[in-house]
């Protein structure tokens, strides 16, 4: 009985409207992920040599990474926090039944995505799970882009080794965070598809 009242808890309210401030969280922490993802494609480190403009994208990269990581880290905050709210706690990771019911759902994902199968509910155990995994995601890349950016030589080409490492682990990271992009743009596409406005309960705006 307690478990149930416990996976009530979690998911009470999922199907309501994001809250104001979880919308703000969202589309910073959605916004500043594309872009340090897209130059990560065009910048060059200290270490290797290149163009001016690499090289200069690198240094956005760095900067707006503090920004993105302020904006990671108040997510966690809220997501430790959260109660009752669209946007679903770190707690839901810990539920074994939402994992169950997660399982469950990811069997019919290929049916979902071509509209074979109806679409689950809003804040549904797989969409909670996969967003609290993402954030955590998020949370590790941001804590070695720091990390990075506080003991990375400047204009450095002697990469110390646990620089290198860090680099490596954050390298690793940023595809994983690929994924989750592009598995979002699908899930959306998905629900915009079966008619659920995803869009006007996640925007800001």
């Amino acid at each position: 009985m307690n478990s149930k009242l416990k996976d009530m808890e979690l998911n009470k309210g999922l199907t309501t409207p994001y809250s104001i401030p979880v919308r703000w969280l969202h589309a910073g922490v959605a916004a500043g992920a594309v872009f340090q993802l897209l130059t990560s494609l065009i910048l060059l480190p200290p270490d290797e040599k290149g163009s001016a403009f690499a090289h200069a994208v690198m240094e956005t990269h760095e900067i707006s990474g503090l920004v993105v990581a302020a904006f990671v880290a108040a997510h966690l905050l809220w997501s430790i926090r959260a109660r009752g709210d669209q946007h679903a706690s770190l707690r839901i990771l810990f539920s074994f039944s939402q994992w169950r019911e997660a399982f469950s759902l990811i069997k019919t994902l290929a049916s979902i995505l071509f509209g074979k199968t109806n679409m689950p509910e809003p804040g549904n155990s797989l969409a909670r799970i996969v967003e609290m995994m993402g954030i955590l995601v998020m949370v590790a890349i941001a804590v070695t882009g720091v990390a990075m950016w506080f003991i990375l030589p400047e204009n450095s080409l002697n990469m110390s080794p646990t620089v290198d490492l860090l680099m490596n682990i954050h390298s690793l990271l940023s595809n994983l965070l690929w994924v989750y992009v592009i598995g979002h743009v699908f899930m959306v596409w998905a629900h915009i598809r079966a008619g659920d406005p995803v869009i006007q309960r996640v925007s800001p705006f």
